[in-house]
C-alpha cells in the first residue's frame, strides 16, 4: 500500500512542478521585452560577444569556443566574463580546467539566440552553404 501512497505522491508533486514551470514561463514571456533590453545591452552591438554568446550551448568550454570564434585569449575571456556579469549565462562546469558556460533558462523559452541571429544578421551555417 505505501508503494501506492509514493506514487500518488510523486504524480502530485509533478504535477506541482509543471504547473510552477509554467508559470515562470508566462511571467518569462509577460517580461519578454525586460529580458531583450538586457541582452541588447549585453550584446552592445558587439559582435564578437554576439558570436561567443551564440556559440555558447552548455557543452563546450571555453577554451573551444575561442577556437571556433578564432579571437584573442584575452578578448574572449572579457567577453564571457561579461556575459555572465549582465546575466545571459553561467558557469555550469568544467572541461580540461576550462569553464563550460550556459545560456540562462529564459533563453530558449524566449528564443533568444533567433532574436540575436536577426537583429545581428547572423547566418547559420545551413544558410551560408546555399
Amino acid at each position: 500500500m505505501s508503494g501506492l501512497n509514493n506514487h500518488a505522491e510523486i504524480v502530485k508533486i509533478r504535477n506541482e512542478l509543471e504547473e510552477i514551470k509554467e508559470e515562470l514561463y508566462d511571467r518569462w514571456h509577460e517580461d519578454k521585452n525586460t529580458y531583450l533590453k538586457r541582452v541588447d545591452e549585453a550584446l552592445d552591438n558587439n559582435q564578437l560577444r554576439v558570436r561567443i554568446y551564440l556559440a555558447i550551448d552548455g557543452i563546450k568550454s571555453v577554451k573551444e569556443i575561442e577556437l571556433e570564434v578564432k579571437a584573442p585569449h584575452v578578448s574572449v575571456w572579457r567577453a564571457f566574463r561579461h556575459l555572465e556579469k549582465r546575466g545571459l549565462t553561467r558557469k555550469v562546469g568544467s572541461k580540461s580546467g576550462s569553464p563550460i558556460y550556459a545560456k540562462r533558462p529564459w533563453a530558449k523559452v524566449l528564443s533568444i539566440d533567433e532574436y540575436v541571429m536577426e537583429k545581428y544578421q547572423v547566418k547559420t551555417s545551413v544558410e551560408t552553404s546555399s
